[in-house]
């Protein structure tokens, strides 16, 4: 009986020492540097290392410099890198002993399509568009100063000083408060008192055009 112990004792010993012997030393590291590829100086921080096969990640220090340890002898690890801008890098390794890597990462080209931006104008419309005498009203109107002749436009009035001196009113503003064009060119006659009436003789006009609100900005109102 006591023999059987003492054998039985000595197998499990033995198997003991098999499992730990089998047990593969898993204290090997993998260390380097992540740098660009055209500039090895400039080393790449804060990139992103994965190893799938052992669930390790990490990330490069400020100088680009990482480091896995705990790492087992003759298992196929794959390294993945990934950083903003960059080509992912990928390598399988099998370690059988401590590794030092310098990876290069290569700059990732974005080229955009080019795009065609088509526009449509949008016709403006303003609160108040021009009100214009055309050449049949002022035929019918041929013997009347052209202040006279503009009264019968909505807001506008004559401010009359003598037979046949009228100058506009427009909203109640007159003299120097309005603008007078002739032929693109710009008339002051009128500011100078109330007995000045616009320099114009409106039995050559073949049109006259009168503009209230904001369309007046334009010409300086």
């Amino acid at each position: 009986m006591k023999v059987t112990k003492i054998v039985f004792y000595l197998a499990a010993w033995w198997l003991g020492i098999g499992v730990v012997a089998a047990q593969p030393n898993c204290n090997l590291q993998i260390t380097g540097m992540v740098v660009d590829e055209e500039d090895h100086e400039e080393s790449l921080p804060f990139a992103a290392l994965y190893i799938r096969e052992a669930d390790m990640v990490t990330t490069t220090e400020d100088d680009g410099s990482f480091a896995f340890r705990g790492l087992c002898p003759g298992v196929k690890y794959h390294l993945e890198v990934h950083f903003v801008g960059h080509v992912e890098f990928h390598e399988d390794l099998v370690l059988t002993r401590d590794t030092v890597l310098e990876i290069r990462m290569r700059a990732d080209d974005v080229v955009l399509d080019e795009i065609e931006v088509v526009g449509t104008r949008v016709q403006e419309h303003t609160l108040e568009q021009a009100t214009r005498l055309e050449a049949t009203e002022l035929r019918q109107t041929r013997n009347q100063a052209l202040g006279k002749m503009l009264e019968g436009i909505n807001g506008v009035r004559s401010l009359q000083s003598g037979p046949s001196v009228f100058k506009p009113v427009i909203h109640g503003l007159h003299s120097n408060r309005i603008l007078i064009y002739q032929n693109d060119i710009r008339l002051e006659g009128q500011q100078w008192g109330t007995e000045h009436a616009p320099e114009i003789d409106p039995f050559q006009a073949e049109r006259v055009a009168v503009l209230k609100g904001a369309p007046a900005v334009r010409y300086g109102a």
